[in-house]
């Protein structure tokens, strides 16, 4: 059983969120079973905000499920698989980013998309020219597989994970209290 233990502001990049919620950019989102609206984007992605002087706290950190993920990339695979298209291969760099998302949307109880999508593979290196992001909750004991299902009742959600110029992925569950946060990025040129 892993423990929880405290991050400080050091260790937790989770500046961003702060800013963010402190200038009312972000709010609460439902948290039971819910998925959200898909993002994708193209190029020109939204710059990076300037936050200077943004405290954060100190927060518990939430549990990684990295089989859930292994899992739900095989699935997501596999669909592709089955209507012809590529899988998609698993980018560290992509992972880490997810987790990222994942650790903001479980710290916050709020369902909230990347606001620099575009920039954040960027960061994490890619040469992009598209990409794109899932993002859902679910109770902490759904497996891969419930995620992938509510992936799939969603259309925008099921058409981010059919997209063929996708070749790139990296998905992070966290689990904190009763919840599973899940991110699943998608790019190209990573």
């Amino acid at each position: 059983m892993q423990r929880r233990r405290p991050l400080t502001a050091a260790l937790l990049p989770v500046v961003a969120l702060a800013a963010l919620l402190g200038a009312g950019l972000l709010g609460p989102a439902a948290t039971t079973g819910a998925v959200d609206a898909t993002q994708r984007t193209d190029r020109s992605a939204v710059p990076v905000p300037d936050l200077p002087g943004v405290p954060v706290a100190t927060v518990t950190a939430p549990i990684a499920a990295p089989k859930r993920d292994k899992r739900l990339v095989r699935l997501i695979n596999a669909a592709r698989r089955d209507r012809g298209l590529r899988p998609v291969r698993v980018v560290a760099a992509l992972t880490h980013a997810a987790a990222l998302r994942s650790m903001v949307n479980a710290t916050t109880t709020a369902l909230v998309h990347d606001p620099a999508l575009g920039a954040t593979a960027s960061k994490a290196g890619c040469r992009w020219t598209r990409v794109g992001e899932n993002i859902a909750v679910q109770p902490a004991t759904a497996g891969a597989k419930a995620i992938f299902n509510a992936y799939r009742r969603s259309a925008p959600h099921w058409a981010i994970i059919l997209d063929r110029g996708f070749r790139q992925v990296g998905s992070a569950t966290l689990v904190a209290g009763a919840q599973a946060w899940n991110t699943v990025k998608f790019a190209n040129g990573c």
